[in-house]
């Protein structure tokens, strides 16, 4: 299975390590979490363990610590994670309608890759395709 990179802006109210752990930890708690840990079959039929790129673990961090902040008290930390929801959610339906129209991905391999099945992923991503009128 191929690969599906996003990239984020991040608000300058946050420097990139917040960011980078609000992310990840979005993406945990939207069914991610194969996405960015999960295990492969080796050409011999043992089975490797990938590990969480760091940007990925930096993100989690980051997003650890706004939910300390949060649980201390700290209301705008509740503002900027749901904040980096919305941003989340925009790139990731972004990066699934390129992946299907781009390089041709198709539903079982989205679903597999963000942990749901076909049709669930289907149902969730398939309205921000645009196709060409008449085709």
């Amino acid at each position: 299975m191929g690969r599906v990179t996003i990239t984020f802006e991040v608000p300058d109210e946050l420097d990139e390590d917040t960011a980078a752990r609000a992310i990840g930890r979005l993406a945990r708690t939207n069914g991610l979490a194969a996405a960015t840990r999960r295990k492969r079959r080796g050409s011999n039929g043992s089975i490797h363990k990938e590990e969480a790129p760091d940007h990925v673990r930096r993100v989690s961090a980051m997003l650890a610590g706004m939910r300390r902040r949060a649980a201390s008290g700290d209301l705008d930390q509740i503002t900027a994670l749901h904040g980096l929801l919305r941003v989340v959610e925009d790139e990731l339906g972004q990066a699934v309608a390129a992946a299907v129209t781009g390089p041709g991905y198709t539903w079982a391999q989205i679903g597999e890759a963000t942990g749901m099945a076909r049709q669930s992923a289907y149902e969730r991503w398939a309205k921000r395709i645009t196709r060409p009128a008449g085709g």
